[in-house]
């Protein structure tokens, strides 16, 4: 990684994005002699670490997504409310100004040498536990389908689950597999999250 590049993630880091959103801006950034691919990255990451009015004036500065996956890296942890806790009202403005763009893209499939894994925005709220996310996209026709693996231990496995993101996912009819059953026994949910582990001990065959 080139010295300015380097300088730029330090900044972010430290400051915050908005020096970097000023620089696409005003043009230092693709002026600059960094290599074509640096340039990219940069952007990605500063499309994904934005908030929504900064995301805005990346696009009108030519700073916009280049594949699937920008949409996925929307769902992150940086994007913080004042009590330090996942914007989720931040992420949904992303995700609708995304999609009035027409550059949303609701799934994403992962090549791993010869495997291929398919993941989804809506695979990605649950396992951050982002139940108003999750039912945003649940209302532009983002269901639980053509994902890989099981969505309720995606969520359990996640930092933040979800007693009502589980019965929804049951609701849904996706059942608890003997993985989710591991899951809350070897991580003591009968403890830690007690209404998780009830609810799921009930459709337990």
């Amino acid at each position: 990684m080139s010295e300015e590049a380097i300088q730029y993630y330090r900044t972010a880091t430290k400051y915050g994005w908005e020096s970097i959103v000023r620089d696409f801006e005003n043009g230092t950034i693709l002026k600059s002699k960094m290599p074509k691919e640096e340039k990219e990255k940069l952007c990605e990451i500063a499309l994904s670490s934005s908030k929504v009015d900064q995301t805005k004036r990346l696009f009108k500065s030519n700073c916009k997504p280049l594949n699937a996956q920008s949409s996925l890296m929307i769902i992150n942890a940086k994007l913080t409310n004042a009590e330090g806790e996942i914007d989720q009202n931040e992420i949904i403005e992303k995700l609708k100004f995304y999609k009035s763009e027409n550059v949303l893209q609701t799934k994403v499939t992962y090549k791993i040498g010869p495997y291929e894994e398919k993941s989804s925005l809506q695979s990605k709220a649950i396992g951050w536990g982002l139940e108003d996310v999750s039912d945003y996209l649940l209302s532009i026709g983002v269901d639980y389908t053509g994902v890989d693996g099981n969505l309720i231990l995606n969520n359990i496995k996640g930092r933040n689950p979800s007693v009502s993101l589980v019965q929804k996912l049951l609701n849904a009819g996706i059942e608890p597999n003997s993985s989710v059953y591991k899951q809350i026994e070897q991580n003591d949910f009968s403890t830690k999250h007690p209404d998780v582990y009830n609810l799921l001990k009930t459709y337990k065959p």
